[in-house]
């Protein structure tokens, strides 16, 4: 069954899925085919640095993934897939499986998606470094419409860092913050400007790996590290637009993952429940905790989050749950997997969260409800590895479907999705390990 939405704009949708010396992307290397640094208007026949395409470079074996034709003002879909084990990059063109280009960075990263839904950002920790990518995504107006007119995709530039390791969009503003020195760092990422160049930064008590956020009002949302270097933050504090400290909260033992509801609220993962801040009259920030569901085993918290539709928000919950928090009442639901969970991601389309378990099932999960919808086989069973650095599966929602990589087959798989379940329609060998990925092009 094809979904079809016809009621919200790709910006609707896109906005859904929803560190320091400074260094250009001379500490980087794109193709050698592309000496002037990545001109616009370069297509997906580009020479790689073998004398191939790029689509051969890459050794992509595109058999189960037939071309699709892609209607006029309908969007053009590009993957970002980075290689296990290497700074590689991969940006594929996801209607006819090609490869645009092969980018180079230091190490391997989780690309980060921003909210223009053109640029990633990419941190690499043991690297040091945070490179800016951008996908080349464009569209043009056209007779009331707008058409799809990409561009080569390029690496801006780098920033450089301790330990980077947390990038936290929100609105046209990423916030980097360096584990190594406990600075937070704002770079502004929009559809007309993107650059690493920080337009501000702010030095939390002391190193820790921890995570900020910056909000459209100027405010700055830092972590508060524990007692050493090793231990996970204990709460946060909330600073203005000029760095004075206006609120601290610190009731959030081991805090890990985040999340934005606008800019009136906030949500943060503790050891014993869900740390919210709100913004009151005036301006005024106060703080309440929704605990953990009754019975909750030891190390089961939340740790992520995989979005939100309204009042209802889910997130991870131990290895092989989600929650379901209800932001209205301030309560926390357990949702039981049937197995160990791989990955996740928001269906924007669908208004619920997706998740990839180990018995190769994906599943939907109403935030409102609290159960699982629909699930489909879309892979082989497989273990999931406790080392986050290896054999990693990935999620990322397209216009309709959801791709998903599979690091044991070395696969790029395409699945439709519908109200009760997903249906694979593609499958591609990628020729390499893929690590995480994200997709772009649905914003107008």
């Amino acid at each position: 069954m094809k979904m079809i939405v016809i009621t919200k704009t790709r910006k609707t949708l896109a906005a859904g899925v929803a560190a320091i010396a400074l260094v250009l992307a001379g500490g980087c290397a794109e193709n050698d085919d592309d000496p002037g640094g990545g001109k616009p208007g370069a297509g997906r026949e580009s020479k790689a640095a073998d004398g191939g395409t790029a689509g051969e470079a890459a050794g992509a074996d595109r058999s189960g993934w037939p071309a699709e034709k892609t209607a006029h003002g309908a969007p053009e879909l590009r993957a970002v897939v980075t290689e296990q084990g290497s700074g590689a990059v991969r940006v594929i063109g996801l209607a006819d499986g090609g490869t645009v280009r092969t980018l180079h960075v230091e190490g391997q990263s989780r690309p980060v998606r921003t909210e223009d839904d053109t640029h990633v950002l990419l941190p690499q920790g043991e690297q040091g470094v945070t490179h800016l990518v951008d996908a080349g995504i464009r569209w043009e107006d056209h007779g009331g419409h707008q058409d799809a007119h990409h561009e080569r995709p390029r690496v801006l530039g780098g920033l450089k860092g301790e330990y980077p390791s947390h990038a936290v969009p929100h609105g046209e503003h990423v916030t980097v913050f360096d584990d190594g020195t406990g600075t937070a760092r704002v770079l502004h990422v929009g559809e007309e400007h993107a650059s690493t160049d920080p337009e501000r930064e702010l030095t939390a008590e002391g190193p820790h790996h921890g995570v900020a956020v910056t909000l459209e009002t100027g405010e700055m949302v830092v972590t508060v590290p524990g007692e050493t270097e090793e231990d996970l933050p204990v709460g946060v504090r909330v600073h203005d637009a000029h760095n004075r400290e206006t609120a601290a909260f610190r009731d959030c033992p081991e805090l890990h993952g985040e999340h934005a509801v606008g800019d009136g609220l906030l949500l943060f993962g503790c050891l014993d429940g869900v740390l919210v801040l709100e913004r009151g009259d005036g301006g005024k920030w106060t703080a309440d905790k929704i605990p953990n569901p009754a019975g909750s085993g030891g190390q089961e918290r939340v740790s992520s989050f995989a979005g939100h539709s309204g009042d209802a928000v889910l997130a991870t919950f131990g290895d092989e749950a989600m929650a379901a928090l209800d932001l209205g009442e301030r309560t926390m639901r357990r949702v039981d997997l049937p197995a160990a969970r791989a990955a996740f991601t928001w269906d924007p389309y669908w208004d619920r969260g997706l998740a990839l378990t180990a018995d190769g099932e994906l599943h939907g999960v109403d935030p409102k409800s609290g159960k699982v919808v629909g699930s489909s086989k879309v892979t082989e069973p497989f273990e999931v590895s406790a080392d986050w650095t290896k054999n990693q599966a990935a999620l990322a929602p397209g216009e309709e479907s959801v791709y998903v990589t599979d690091p044991f087959t070395g696969s790029l798989i395409e699945a439709e999705v519908a109200r009760d379940g997903f249906d694979v329609t593609r499958t591609m060998e990628l020729g390499f390990t893929p690590y995480s990925l994200t997709v772009l092009g649905m914003a107008d």
